[in-house]
């Protein structure tokens, strides 16, 4: 397995067969969460590699 660390911010905005989470997992540490509120976006994606959401607003200054 890859080292890299992976999360999904917002899988209540998916459909349940929208996102392969089997195959997002073999390429390193997979974190999901259902909702993400503005205030904990900073929070969950510091140090990560790779960022997957749908709602959640990111911008330059995050």
């Amino acid at each position: 397995m890859n080292n890299k660390k992976i999360v999904i911010l917002d899988t209540c905005a998916t459909a349940p067969n929208d996102i392969s989470k089997d195959a997002i997992m073999q390429m390193g540490n997979l974190a999901i969460y259902d909702r993400m509120p503005l205030e904990f976006i900073a929070e969950r994606i510091g140090g990560v590699n790779i960022v997957i959401s749908s709602k959640a607003e990111i911008d330059r200054g995050l």
